[in-house]
């Protein structure tokens, strides 16, 4: 756009606005320029924490749960371009649950933040002081759950055969899976966990959940086209979703909540192990995409990679699918070596290294797409993660020097391994 057409857009905006354009130039001669610390509020931003003691790594507790919820406020806002947006497209739909496991990603591998970076000593004097607060009362969290299915996958599953659509919202909310950390259904009796958070936020939560009740993200994936539906990177997006935040993040925050309350109980109460962990509640926004046996396994298996539509976490083809690898980078080898015009260690090792960084890894990159196994390890580039990467020139490699030292002690001469 030049000046003159960039001069006629900003008149015609204006007139739009019923305003003077030639007002709001004369402006820009008098306002000043954006600076990083204004566009950010920046001083705002680090004058929210505030410490109840003096030990110095509670401030390390504070910041990394607004961390959190900065990047809650992220996720929320990737789900409502989803939510609501008519006729959404696939590679839309993928392009914000790719944006959204992201940053789910980045929350389950920062544990270690909490994990390794707090002092045991420090934080059992300085949780005391909490009580009864609890990163339970994340209204941010309940709503992303709330924005990513229907309410009924949301119930605790005790009670899911006694809700249906026709259900009141509030009946619905008091048997929603969270509240179970503070409430005895026996009695009806609540923690002040509880009670503090409904307080807050149980009218907002209530219609929170009207308004996302026909455009969650399970309901707008039903409501798609067949064709939509049956898109492999939309469905891959979903299933990565669903595991990514009920099981990897969960488990994640369970084992970081482990190493230093054991089985205590939380500052609010709880009984965390039972309320966070997926095998007891359950947490599934996508029932539909997952096989029977999956459901049967779910919150068991590892949190790191999962195969489809197989009955064992390591099946029984997988050794012989590695030899047959070995072997087909082994002839490729073979041939290239002729060529080089110094056939040192070096130069070999060279090739190794390179064919096995990305033959298999475009293998790998094939079967994901063909839905053989999926992986939710983090920092992912076509679904295969860095730590796949990393992994299969370990293997190679190590199988490359034994296979050297073999032929150096047993005398044999081999083109590769010589």
């Amino acid at each position: 756009m030049n000046r003159e057409e960039l001069l006629k857009a900003i008149d015609k905006k204006y007139a739009a606005m019923g305003q003077d354009a030639n007002v709001h130039l004369s402006g820009l001669l008098h306002a000043e320029p954006m600076k990083y610390w204004d566009f950010i509020q920046l001083d705002a931003l680090l004058g929210l924490q505030t410490q109840r003691t003096n030990l110095p790594d509670e401030m390390v507790f504070l910041m990394y749960h607004q961390v959190n919820e900065l990047l809650f406020k992220m996720i929320l806002w990737e789900m409502g371009q989803v939510s609501h947006t008519e006729d959404i497209k696939p590679e839309k739909f993928v392009m914000h649950l790719t944006r959204i496991s992201r940053y789910f990603d980045m929350l389950s591998s920062s544990f270690t933040v909490m994990g390794e970076g707090m002092e045991y000593e420090q934080y059992m004097k300085f949780r005391d002081t909490l009580t009864p607060a609890s990163g339970f009362q994340s209204a941010q969290y309940r709503k992303i759950e709330i924005a990513s299915t229907e309410l009924i996958n949301l119930i605790d599953y005790r009670f899911r055969k006694t809700i249906d659509r026709n259900t009141p919202y509030e009946h619905a909310f008091e048997h929603m899976y969270w509240q179970v950390a503070g409430k005895n259904y026996d009695t009806g009796e609540k923690s002040k966990l509880l009670t503090n958070f409904e307080d807050k936020y149980k009218d907002e939560l209530i219609e929170f959940m009207k308004e996302y009740n026909l455009v969650n993200l399970w309901t707008k994936f039903k409501s798609l086209p067949k064709e939509y539906q049956d898109d492999k990177s939309l469905i891959n997006a979903m299933r990565h979703y669903d595991h990514t935040i009920n099981i990897t993040w969960v488990i994640n925050h369970l084992n970081a909540a482990k190493k230093y309350l054991g089985d205590a109980a939380a500052t609010g109460g709880s009984d965390w192990q039972k309320y966070m962990h997926p095998r007891y509640q359950r947490r599934i926004f996508f029932p539909e995409l997952w096989s029977e046996d999956e459901l049967k396994n779910w919150g068991v298996s590892n949190s790191y990679w999962e195969y489809h539509k197989v009955s064992r976490e390591l099946p029984l083809w997988l050794p012989f699918a590695w030899i047959l690898a070995f072997y087909f980078l082994y002839s490729i080898e073979s041939r290239l070596i002729p060529y080089l015009k110094y056939k040192t260690i070096k130069n070999k090792l060279m090739i190794a290294f390179w064919l096995s960084l990305l033959l298999p890894a475009f293998g790998e990159i094939i079967t994901i797409n063909l839905g053989v196994w999926t992986y939710y390890w983090p920092y992912q580039v076509f679904g295969v993660p860095l730590y796949a990467f990393m992994c299969l020139v370990f293997v190679h490699m190590i199988v490359y020097g034994i296979l050297a030292f073999i032929c150096k002690k047993k005398n044999i001469n081999d083109v590769v391994f010589t």
